[in-house]
């Protein structure tokens, strides 16, 4: 799954740099962050592929399972649909990031609150390194 996580977070990235660019045009850019939605993205578009390596066992069982979560997961396809539409329609200033579901929101949180921790434990490094 790093590959896809990574994919995510290269298109936060850019999508943050891309706002920045275009915010002098008028152009509003807002990531949208959904929690797991019943929808089908793992499941005719994944295949079984059998760890050539035994240590990789336990995280192939993990990924044959998604499908099965996914058709289980709390989140609506069609309120997150209608939860951006009324965004990008009815909001003069789209927000910057756009957490949808208890697990996105939760989890952003705590990601940011883990990040603002560990940055400020180590602030008289950062500092010692300016003139």
């Amino acid at each position: 799954m790093g590959f896809y996580s990574a994919t995510i977070y290269a298109v936060e990235g850019y999508a943050d740099t891309l706002r920045q660019e275009v915010a002098d045009l008028g152009i509003q850019v807002m990531n949208v962050e959904p929690s797991g939605a019943r929808t089908d993205w793992s499941g005719r578009s994944s295949k079984k592929v059998e760890p050539t390596i035994k240590d990789y066992a336990k995280f192939s069982n993990d990924i044959e399972s998604v499908p099965d979560s996914v058709t289980s997961a709390p989140g609506d396809p069609q309120k997150i649909a209608q939860v951006i539409y009324n965004q990008v329609t009815n909001e003069k200033i789209l927000p910057k990031h756009l957490p949808l579901g208890q697990f996105a929101y939760q989890g952003g949180i705590t990601n940011l609150e883990n990040l603002t921790t560990e940055i400020k434990s180590r602030q008289s490094i950062s500092m010692s390194t300016d003139d």
